[in-house]
């Protein structure tokens, strides 16, 4: 047996469409053309003829949840990593998924923790990327939350991956 570090991809690409649950289609969506998560136009600036996205409160973030990945040899979640084109006035939020509940790290406790996360609860890509080593292995499930919000009804951050690194314990046969 060894413990080796593994690379858990999650793309999104149009044979991905429905290994993804989206929290309003009419407000997000996968880009079939980019494979691209994105905010859905919802129509155009008639002065601009730019299109327009929609601008919403933190609680009424549009989301998409990966796939649920289930690594049997888990030991612990390593490192998290997001590939994402982010325009000025763009974000791009998180949560964390076990399969039951989505979760994400409460920084307002006396002592930091993950916590079941409400509606306007989310973690950016960094808060993310330092706490996901202390997310518990336990059920060993593991589905991403997107969020996907802009302040500039003309320009959309977009998202082309997720990547999840895990230690696991293989065993090695010779």
């Amino acid at each position: 047996m060894g413990r080796e570090r593994l690379t858990i991809p999650l793309v999104f690409e149009e044979a991905a469409r429905s290994t993804l649950t989206f929290s309003d289609p009419s407000l997000i969506r996968l880009n079939p053309d980019t494979n691209r998560l994105e905010l859905k136009n919802q129509g155009f600036n008639l002065v601009t003829g730019k299109p327009t996205y929609p601008v919403l409160a933190l609680a009424a973030t549009p989301w998409i949840r990966t796939r649920t990945v289930e690594p049997e040899a888990l030991r612990q979640w390593h490192s998290f990593w997001c590939e994402a084109q982010l325009p000025a006035g763009t974000s791009v939020l998180f949560k964390l998924n076990d399969g039951s509940n989505d979760y994400f790290w409460d920084v307002s406790l006396p002592t930091p923790a993950w916590v079941v996360a409400g509606a306007g609860d989310w973690n950016t890509h960094e808060e993310i990327a330092e706490h996901v080593a202390t997310f518990p292995p336990a059920p060993k499930k593991l589905a991403v939350v997107i969020g996907l919000a802009t302040t500039d009804p003309e320009v959309t951050p977009q998202v082309e991956a997720v990547d999840l690194l895990m230690e696991c314990e293989l065993e090695w046969f010779y």
